[in-house]
C-alpha cells in the first residue's frame, strides 16, 4: 500500500504545518526570546529556558538553577510545549492522511489539532510579550525581541493558515485510492461482457 496523493488544499497545509513545527521546536529550544543591553554589565539573550550573557562567547545558563521561575513565564513554557504537541500530532495526521486515506477522521484530526497549535502559539508569546513589555517599562533597560519571537509569532500565522488549508481540503473529502479506480474500473468492464 504507497501513499495516496491527498489534495492539493492538504498537501499545502501540511508543508506549512511541518514548516511551523521546525519554528515552534525552535523558539522553544533557542535562547533567543529576546536581547538586553545590561548597560556596563554587557548584552544578553533570553529564552524560555535559558538565559546567555557576556557577548561574544554567550556563556549560558538555566533559568532553573540561578532563581525560582515566575508563574509567567512558566505558563509560557506550558503554552509552548502544548503548541508544539498540537503540531507534531497535526503533522502525524497529515501522515496519516497520506496513508490511510480511506479513514476519514484523520481529515478532522489535521484542522482540530492546527487550530490548537495556533491557540497555544498565541496565548504563549502573548503571556510572554505582555510580561516582557510590562518589566521593560518598570525597569528603564532596553530590550528587543528577537528571532525566536519572531519564529514562534510566524509559526502561529502559518498554522492558523494550514488551519484554513486543511478544512478547504477536509470539506472535499478524501480522496480516491487509484487502485480502488482501477479496480471498480475492471468490474465494471466484466460486468459488461
Amino acid at each position: 500500500m504507497g501513499c495516496v496523493k491527498p489534495h492539493a488544499t492538504m498537501l499545502a497545509g501540511s508543508v506549512l504545518c511541518a514548516i511551523s513545527l521546525i519554528f515552534q521546536l525552535i523558539g522553544l529550544a533557542a535562547p533567543g526570546w529576546f536581547y538586553v543591553r545590561l548597560g556596563e554589565k554587557g548584552e544578553a539573550l533570553v529564552g524560555l529556558w535559558r538565559y546567555c550573557h557576556d557577548e561574544p562567547k554567550y556563556d549560558c545558563e538555566d533559568f532553573d538553577t540561578m532563581w525560582k521561575v515566575d508563574a509567567w513565564l512558566e505558563a509560557s513554557r506550558a503554552f509552548a510545549i502544548m503548541g508544539f504537541l498540537a503540531l507534531v500530532l497535526c503533522a502525524v495526521s497529515t501522515l496519516l492522511v497520506c496513508f490511510v486515506s480511506h479513514v476519514k477522521v484523520f481529515y478532522s484530526i489535521a484542522p482540530v489539532s492546527s487550530l490548537l497549535a495556533s491557540f497555544f502559539i498565541f496565548i504563549e508569546f502573548s503571556v510572554f510579550s505582555g510580561e516582557v513589555e510590562r518589566r521593560k517599562n518598570s525597569i528603564g533597560q532596553e530590550f528587543e525581541y528577537h528571532y525566536c519571537f519572531a519564529l514562534t509569532v510566524i509559526a502561529f500565522i502559518l498554522s492558523l493558515i494550514a488551519t484554513l488549508l486543511f478544512l478547504c481540503g477536509s470539506l472535499r473529502g478524501p480522496p480516491e485510492a487509484k487502485y480502488e479506480v482501477r479496480e471498480r474500473q475492471r468490474r465494471d468492464s466484466k460486468q459488461s461482457f
